[in-house]
């Protein structure tokens, strides 16, 4: 990330004198190699997403029987559009809860720019 910055105080206002610099260095923008890719205030909440989302997958496939009757009620539009994105909404919430209980990858390159 770049930061526009001033230079000298002779004709500072004329667009000619802003000069960009990084906002930071290298070393303060790489993470510690034990909190790569995951948040420590979220990674708490990653066995309960786990299991919630399974038993919402579960529920959704087992509701599947009781809905045959609901394209005739509401529209067949409405009742795919809003399974498949409860459908997708908790196979996110499965991935999503599957990914936070993982321990980092012993494989995982460190990051270079």
């Amino acid at each position: 990330m770049w930061i526009p910055t001033e230079s000298p105080p002779q004709r500072s206002d004329t667009p000619a004198n802003i000069r960009l610099h990084p906002a930071t260095s290298f070393a303060e923008s790489r993470t510690s190699p034990r909190t790569q890719g995951r948040n420590d205030d979220i990674a708490a909440l990653g066995t309960p997403a786990l299991v919630v989302g399974v038993i919402l997958l579960v529920a959704g496939f087992a509701a599947l029987l009781p809905t045959r009757t609901w394209p005739r009620d509401y529209g067949a539009l409405l009742v795919i559009l809003v399974y498949v994105l409860y459908l997708s909404l908790a196979g996110s919430l499965t991935m999503w809860g599957f990914r936070s209980t993982r321990g980092p990858r012993a494989h995982r390159r460190p990051h270079r720019p």
